[in-house]
């Protein structure tokens, strides 16, 4: 079935304005900028992830930074995604009240592959701003 970039634009803002998705930028430290048309999307209500689930396997890495992502908006932060020097992603660069943080989210450290992967994002920035790892206690 075709369906044409329009369409899909126009669909998608009108997912925006019935707050069923909401999207935020993408900043690169290479660009030292907002990327423009780079946004991650996140879902409005964590329960519409599970109306993408494939062989009733759900994402719990996705499903938790969905909630992570919906709890910082809610306490009022302004939240970017953020691209380090190494062209790696911190899912969340967050400021409120001029503070800013960096926000990691895992649902586990248990694999060696993952624990590296998540702590490597953070191994090129600053020590200037904090840096948070949020992970799922079993």
């Amino acid at each position: 079935m075709g369906v044409s970039l329009n369409t899909v634009i126009k669909y998608i803002e009108h997912l925006k304005e019935a707050y069923i998705i909401d999207e935020i930028e993408l900043y690169s430290t290479k660009a030292k900028k907002e990327l423009a048309y780079y946004y991650k999307t996140y879902l409005g209500d964590g329960c519409f992830n599970s109306l993408s689930v494939d062989d009733n396997r759900f994402n719990l890495d996705h499903n938790l930074e969905n909630i992570v992502y919906n709890e910082l908006i809610y306490r009022g932060y302004e939240l970017k995604v953020f691209n380090n020097k190494d062209g790696k992603e911190i899912d969340f660069h967050a400021s409120k009240d001029g503070k800013k943080y960096y926000v990691q989210v895992a649902y586990s450290l248990i694999d060696p592959k993952a624990y590296e992967r998540e702590f490597n994002t953070f191994k090129s920035l600053d020590n200037l701003t904090q840096k948070n790892l949020l992970l799922q206690i079993i």
